[in-house]
C-alpha cells in the first residue's frame, strides 16, 4: 500500500499492479490529478460539522457535467456539455476554468459544498482559503438565487439575493416565519400548521413578481420557483 504525494491511497498486488485506489471513490472533493468518470458522483455533506450525505451531487453522464439537488425526483441546477469521457482536476484548472494560485503553496482541492457551490480551495499557511467558485464561473447565476435551497425550506430568494418568507398580504396571521431574522438564509418554519384534515380552510395564494424555471429530464418537464422580486 502506498500513499502518493497527490493524496491517492493505492493498494498493489504482488505484481505491483493497482487493485484499488482512493481516487476511484470520490466523496465530496477532488484532489489535483483526480478524475470524475461516468457513474461516479461528488456528494455534498449535510453541513460543515455533519459529513453525512447532503442535498447536492455532481456527476458526469451523457457527455455533460450536471449538478443535482436531491428533491424527488432530483432536479438539475447546473449543466455543462463537454464531449469528454471524464473530467479531471488538473493543476490550477478544472472544466476549462483557470484556478488562481494566490500563495507559494501548490496544495489545492475542489469540494462540492453543502450549499451546492463547487469551490476550489488553496492552502495558505495553516488555513484553507477559497480561491474560485467553479459553477458560478460556468453560468450559474452570480446571485445566490441561482442555487437551490439558498434560502432554506420555504424561503424565497429575491433578485438581489435577499431571503424572505412567503406572506399573505390579505391575512391577519402569517403562515410562515423566519427561523432566524439574523440569518434569513436558514429558511422559514410554519407558524400555522398545515393539515389536510382542514382543507376546507385552505386557499391558494398568487405569487407576483416571481421568476420560474423549467427543466426537462427524459420525457418529463419540471416547473419550479427560481427567484422572487420583493
Amino acid at each position: 500500500m502506498k500513499f502518493t504525494e497527490l493524496g491517492n491511497l493505492v493498494l498493489f498486488d504482488p505484481n505491483s499492479e493497482t487493485v484499488w485506489q482512493s481516487f476511484d471513490h470520490p466523496t465530496d472533493s477532488l484532489l489535483v490529478g483526480q478524475a470524475l468518470f461516468p457513474g461516479q458522483k461528488l456528494i455534498s455533506s449535510t453541513n460543515a460539522s455533519n459529513w453525512t450525505p447532503g442535498l447536492f451531487s455532481l456527476t458526469l453522464q451523457h457527455h455533460s457535467l450536471s449538478g443535482y439537488v436531491g428533491s424527488n425526483p432530483p432536479l438539475v441546477y447546473f449543466e455543462i456539455y463537454s464531449n469528454v469521457n471524464y473530467v479531471k482536476f488538473e493543476n490550477e484548472s478544472f472544466i476549462g476554468q483557470k484556478i488562481p494560485v494566490t500563495s507559494s503553496s501548490s496544495a489545492q482541492f475542489i469540494r462540492l459544498d453543502p450549499n451546492g457551490h463547487l469551490k476550489a480551495y488553496e492552502l495558505a499557511g495553516q488555513e484553507w482559503n477559497e480561491v474560485a467558485d467553479q459553477l458560478t464561473s460556468h453560468g450559474v447565476s452570480g446571485s445566490e438565487c441561482g442555487y437551490p435551497m439558498s434560502c432554506g425550506n420555504y424561503g424565497i430568494c429575491s433578485s438581489n439575493g435577499q431571503c424572505a418568507c412567503p406572506d399573505d398580504a390579505n391575512s391577519e396571521t402569517s403562515t410562515f416565519r423566519q427561523i432566524s431574522y439574523r440569518q434569513p438564509n436558514l429558511g422559514c418554519s410554519l407558524a400555522t400548521p398545515i393539515s389536510c384534515d382542514h382543507s376546507q380552510y385552505h386557499t391558494l395564494l398568487e405569487l407576483n413578481n416571481a421568476s420560474w424555471a423549467l427543466t426537462i429530464q427524459g420525457k418529463v418537464a419540471y416547473y419550479y420557483l427560481k427567484s422572487f422580486l420583493l
